[in-house]
């Protein structure tokens, strides 16, 4: 993204009362025909709908700034980020403790020392509140100690000492949480790419270490969501589904035992929402999901930015559709499809591509339980067209044989003829295919056009489906069936019952 672009997503991402204290509070000098430059540039940039420099231009034409019109918006993107820096200050815990900090050590080279203390004590309470453990080292060492010692307070001094090597041994064990987990993520991650089994290897070996052997080891909130996160992660690597489920709750739980960590972590704690409901879904947990889901919006006074709320848009919305598609209600996500397609204007250049990726997929399997596999496939069209999913190797692969499947539906048979080829070089570039893929690949190309009448495609349908049955707890080859259930679109074909009844019949029977 260009300079210029940079600045106009800024502007289009303020909220109308950020807009106005940016116009009010920023001070400017530099004046030119018809006003403040600064401010005049602001608000034509904010009137457009896409980002047009030729038009600006064309538009304060004859003043002197257009020749400057670099230095002009590099300076009026400086000047918004100072702006929000100050509205949002009062929300920013490290610029608060800093403040406070900052206020304390003043007043001590004042010799003010009671007016330190009484600020100094507010910014301790607030450090331990959000379990700043270097904030209060810092408070500790630079501020305190130093009172201590100018009132020569052996006493203070012990204490304050007492507290550092406490905060200390805190930040510690927050920082061994933090490297075993990101450790095992980065396994994990590995893993996903190569399927090689040395990374699940080396993640047990995490795993059975001294931190991650028991909750207790972890000594702060964020220290256990660490622990439960990185059970999960290696639960995640081993398909075990049910173990998954209890870590991911384990996390929403910790979240839920501390109100004020949610106030305050808001979006870490749609992230864990975001990951149990996901497991609801896989496990048709249905009603446990639904009534997670709801937790996404009882929190409105935290919808106070563009971006939380183009992250609230993307995970309800994706998972709303991906419980429903899961347990086959398929028509009740009817119209809430319109709803998203309208919304999606306004928070797509929000989202990342994994992020789009994950919703236009669900849209894509709702229209194809309601059989509108048309729409199904305009939206596969999107993904495989504008976006990159190298960064979602798993749903890259997914949405390929998707893609296959749909196009089979409506009996595309060069299309699908071709589509068999590239795909299958494709997947043997991988550095491990999934049998999975092996298997349908061979059937779709080798055995199917074999079929000369209906009886004989049954049978062969039933072959695949005997094929894929064992796969579907394996660990490799399970992710293929999170998000879409082949063997009832195979049982549909089979049994000539439409899939979204087969689905539903399937999660009513799993209750």
């Amino acid at each position: 993204m260009t300079p210029s672009h940079d600045l106009f997503k800024l502007i289009k991402s303020l909220s109308s009362t950020e807009k106005a204290y940016f116009k009010k509070h920023s001070s400017f000098t530099r004046q030119d025909k018809g006003g403040n430059i600064y401010l005049t540039l602001f608000d034509a940039i904010a009137k457009q709908n896409e980002y047009d420099e030729s038009k600006l231009k064309k538009k304060f034409k004859g003043q002197t700034f257009v020749k400057q019109f670099p230095v002009i918006k590099n300076y009026l993107y400086s000047k918004v980020l100072d702006a929000l820096e100050l509205y949002h200050s009062d929300m920013n815990q490290r610029f608060l403790v800093r403040k406070m900090m900052n206020r304390a050590e003043l007043l001590r080279k004042r010799g003010m020392y009671d007016q330190a203390m009484k600020i100094l004590k507010k910014g301790k309470v607030f450090a331990k509140e959000n379990e700043m453990h270097l904030s209060l080292l810092d408070m500790n060492i630079h501020v305190e100690l130093g009172l201590a010692l100018e009132k020569f307070d052996m006493n203070w001094v012990e204490q304050v000492n007492k507290e550092i090597t406490h905060n200390l041994a805190l930040f510690k064990n927050d920082a061994a949480m933090h490297d075993v987990n990101f450790k095992i993520a980065i396994f994990y991650h590995n893993y996903l790419i190569t399927r090689n089994p040395s990374f699940l290897k080396s993640a047990k070996q995490i795993v059975n270490s001294v931190y991650l052997s028991d909750v207790s080891k972890a000594k702060t909130f964020f220290g256990k969501n660490r622990f439960y996160e990185s059970h999960a992660f290696y639960a995640l690597a081993k398909g075990d589904l049910k173990s998954i489920h209890y870590y991911t709750k384990k996390v929403v739980e910790n979240f839920e035992n501390s109100q004020n960590k949610i106030t305050k972590n808001f979006i870490s704690y749609v992230a864990a929402l975001n990951n149990f409901i996901e497991i609801c879904g896989e496990l048709r947990k249905y009603d446990e999901g639904m009534e997670c889901l709801a937790k996404l919006k009882s929190y409105p006074d935290l919808l106070n930015s563009y971006s939380i709320n183009a992250k609230i848009f993307f995970v309800y919305n994706y998972l709303y559709l991906f419980l429903h598609n899961n347990s086959g209600h398929f028509q009740d996500s009817k119209e809430l499809l319109a709803e998203i397609q309208k919304e999606l204007k306004l928070y797509e250049e929000e989202m990342n591509h994994s992020e789009k990726g994950v919703l236009f997929v669900n849209i894509a399997i709702t229209y194809f339980g309601l059989g509108e596999i048309k729409l199904s496939i305009q939206w596969l069209n999107k993904i495989r067209n504008e976006l990159s999913l190298l960064n979602n190797p798993e749903l890259d692969c997914f949405v390929r044989m998707f893609y296959l499947a749909a196009h089979y539906e409506l009996d595309n048979k060069e299309l699908v003829a071709y589509l068999i080829r590239a795909d299958a070089r494709f997947f043997s570039k991988k550095q491990s295919q999934f049998e999975i893929e092996s298997v349908f690949l061979d059937f779709m190309k080798n055995k199917l056009p074999s079929a000369t009448d209906n009886d004989s495609k049954i049978k062969l349908f039933r072959k695949l489906r005997d094929s894929l049955i064992p796969l579907v707890n394996n660990p490799q080859d399970k992710i293929y069936f999170k998000y879409f259930d082949f063997i009832n679109w195979l049982d549909s074909k089979i049994k000539g019952v439409s899939f979204q009844q087969l689905v539903r019949d399937t999660f009513s029977s799993s209750k």
